[in-house]
């Protein structure tokens, strides 16, 4: 899903927080501990995520 951010406008658009909801057994307190973790801030979309971050979310999904 994040690899689409840049090539799919909608995906881009649509604030990180918002996609790891969509993951079953992710729920705001789930996801907001993830992003605190990786260092990406609530208001943060998809197509701004920089690499390392993309990478932090993955290393941190699986």
């Amino acid at each position: 899903m994040l690899d689409r951010a840049k090539t799919d406008t909608v995906v881009g658009k649509t604030r990180v927080a918002q996609l790891l909801k969509s993951l079953p057994g992710y729920g705001p307190a789930k996801v907001t501990a993830l992003m605190e973790r990786t260092g990406i801030v609530a208001s943060r979309r998809a197509a701004g995520l920089g690499d390392r971050q993309r990478q932090a979310l993955c290393d941190a999904l699986t």
